[in-house]
């Protein structure tokens, strides 16, 4: 009985110790959450929850510039349709043949011998070959001033010359014309007068030559016809 008992004791003691060191560690347990709860400088203290702290504050944009806003401001500006482009209708292709014998032809009437195809012109009885030779010189001159007069008439004219005519003046010594008359017409009334026109209009005349003995010379002229190939194309 007395060895029964001896066994079993050190078994309670041991259950005892292990109870009392239990039930030190609640006790130490139990001290440490009150401690916490009742320490003073965290007793009026109070934490809150911020909205801020979950929704992200809005970044500021920045501030317009003046052209910004004057951009903003300016109307839209309405885009018109562009216009339909007209074709042009170009011009058929003038031949080599045609562009050469028109410049041909506007060359030769800048020259006295094309003015004298397209309207006629003024001549010496067989080149005054029977005049002195002083005389004859100044005839010469005579048909040329005439003649220069003449072009500028005749491409006025609506009535061309239809035959070749012949006119007579006469001039005193110091180139005054004294008279004119047409001894043979041209055909053409019109022409006729034109041709008088221009014997007036080319006075006065150069002086005659100190060396001609006379007080007055006489001089015919011939009026020769344009020539048919650009009579055509000049009334």
């Amino acid at each position: 009985m007395s060895a029964k008992y001896s066994s079993a004791r050190p078994v309670n003691i041991f259950f005892a110790l292990c109870l009392g060191v239990s039930i030190g560690l609640h006790i130490v347990s139990a001290l440490m959450v009150v401690y916490i709860w009742t320490d003073p400088a965290d007793s009026g203290r109070i934490s809150y929850l911020e909205m801020s702290d979950l929704v992200p504050a809005p970044t500021a944009s920045p501030p317009a510039t003046l052209s910004t806003r004057i951009r903003e401001q300016k109307p839209a500006v309405q885009t018109l349709p562009e216009p339909v482009p007209v074709p042009v209708q170009e011009s058929p292709a003038e031949s080599e043949e045609n562009v050469s014998e028109r410049i041909a032809n506007e060359d030769i009437r800048t020259t006295p011998l094309g003015l004298g195809m397209a309207y006629g012109f003024v001549s010496s009885l067989g080149e005054g070959a029977t005049l002195r030779e002083d005389i004859r010189e100044y005839y010469l001159v005579l048909v040329e001033k005439i003649n220069k007069v003449w072009w500028e008439r005749a491409g006025t004219l609506s009535d061309v010359i239809g035959q070749d005519g012949i006119a007579v003046i006469a001039v005193k010594r110091d180139g005054t014309i004294i008279d004119r008359v047409i001894r043979r017409g041209t055909g053409s009334p019109e022409v006729d007068q034109a041709l008088l026109d221009s014997i007036d209009k080319a006075a006065p005349l150069p002086p005659l030559p100190a060396s001609y003995g006379q007080e007055v010379f006489t001089a015919p002229l011939k009026i020769t016809a344009p020539s048919r190939l650009l009579r055509a194309t000049t009334y």
